[in-house]
């Protein structure tokens, strides 16, 4: 049975949907950058129709809660693992793009969080931006009350005007415009996700080059953080052959019928059906293997 949580009753806004292929497991799951309940339920449907417990997470612009992008708390995911917990189920947790690295931090800070699975993520906290508005000067996220650290955009600390200028002197279009904010941010080694504090197995997907933002990058940096440091669960890494964002999340295929915002830019950039179903299947096998306490499945 579905159940409903908002944030005045239950200190977070959710929609679990119980499965029955691994009793006792479940997926807490959070959709993107603009992304609301709807979209949230689309990206992550597949897993909950392979029969996957999940509770799908809104961290910003559901219902009940704020549509700005900024001091957004992780107790959020604290609160709704906690919840699975105390009726049953492990929980690890998932999302894709900016949900991704909601994903990441939860889990590095919040050791009831057994796994996590990112897809398309970034390794940092960033400054909280609202779209052709005012830079807030603060965190995207913050924890027990306290911001977490971030690092600042370069090129929009004037603002959105003197971005997209700058961005125009430095050649750069309209649809680079996000990633080469990234790519020119002044990084700092405090707002790092640090991940090798997360308490279970571990996926990090990209494309080769995601045209959204450097998560290819970001990967890298990530893997070589886990690797170098003898990271004690199981880390999959998965690196797809094309230009793209997201790749791994429901919604992208033409029998899904546009219900992501998204799927048309993933359609223009002609990813091919076959591999966004191989990406998705990815992430099941991933999650059968966690399910099955680590056990290597083949093809991983």
């Amino acid at each position: 049975m579905t159940m409903q949580f908002d944030l005045e009753h239950d200190g977070f806004v959710g929609e679990f949907h119980p499965g029955a292929r691994y009793p006792g497991k479940a997926v807490l799951y959070v959709g993107g950058a603009s992304c609301d309940r709807k979209m949230t339920l689309a990206m992550g449907r597949f897993i909950e129709d392979a029969g996957f417990s999940v509770l799908y997470l809104g961290f910003y612009l559901w219902e009940g809660l704020p549509k700005e992008m900024w001091r957004i708390p992780v107790d959020y995911a604290e609160r709704a693992a906690k919840w699975l917990i105390s009726h049953g189920y492990e929980p690890c947790m998932m999302g894709a793009s900016t949900g991704a690295g909601y994903t990441l931090l939860s889990a590095s800070l919040i050791p009831e969080i057994h796994g996590a699975a990112a897809l398309c993520p970034f390794d940092h906290v960033m400054e909280g931006m609202e779209l052709f508005g005012r830079v807030p000067h603060c965190s995207v996220y913050q924890f027990h009350g306290e911001e977490y650290p971030y690092s600042k955009f370069d090129a929009a600390k004037d603002g959105w005007i003197a971005l997209l200028r700058k961005a125009r002197r430095a050649g750069v279009s309209l649809k680079g415009l996000m990633r080469w904010g990234y790519e020119t941010a002044l990084l700092t080694p405090e707002s790092r996700i640090r991940v090798e504090n997360i308490n279970g197995d571990v996926l990090l997907t990209t494309t080769a080059y995601d045209i959204m933002w450097p998560a290819d990058e970001a990967v890298g940096r990530m893997s070589r953080v886990l690797e170098d440091g003898g990271f004690s669960h199981r880390l999959t890494v998965k690196v797809y052959e094309c230009c793209a964002h997201g790749l791994g999340v429901g919604g992208m295929t033409d029998e899904m019928g546009g219900r992501l915002k998204t799927a048309l830019a993933f359609r223009a950039m002609g990813v091919k059906k076959e591999l966004a179903d191989k990406a998705r299947q990815d992430v099941l096998d991933w999650l059968d293997a966690w399910a099955e306490n680590g056990e290597e499945h083949e093809g991983l």
